[in-house]
């Protein structure tokens, strides 16, 4: 089964306010507490939240079949829904000058992964 994302406090909005079952869906890096009394009554099943803030009201409406991956403490996204490009890597890098490199996202996630 193809999941469903849901990436935006407006996608989640729509999606809470029109359905009472809340089935094969991915979450990501949402903060549930702002719409906790939209959740209330819902019933989430076989979903994935990744990096998202779940408060205690709403992480008991969560079936079994579930899946929270909670956000690790990185400088970058680590849930990214598609790979890096060069754009996104090298953003920030100025050529000509090869200081500005220790500020792209390239460098930054480099030196995460050697600590």
């Amino acid at each position: 089964m193809r999941y469903k994302e849901i990436e935006t406090e407006s996608a989640l909005v729509e999606l809470l306010t029109n359905n009472k079952q809340i089935v094969y869906y991915a979450f990501q890096h949402l903060d549930f507490s702002k719409v906790e009394h939209l959740a209330k009554e819902k019933i989430f099943s076989d979903c994935i939240f990744l990096g998202c803030h779940i408060p205690g009201s709403v992480y008991a409406l969560l079936e079994k079949d579930c899946l929270e991956f909670p956000m690790i403490d990185v400088p970058f996204n680590p849930f990214m829904n598609s790979l890096y490009n060069r754009e996104t890597l090298f953003k920030g890098y100025q050529p000509g000058n090869p200081e500005s490199y220790e500020d792209t996202p390239d460098q930054v996630i480099y030196l995460n992964y050697l600590n």
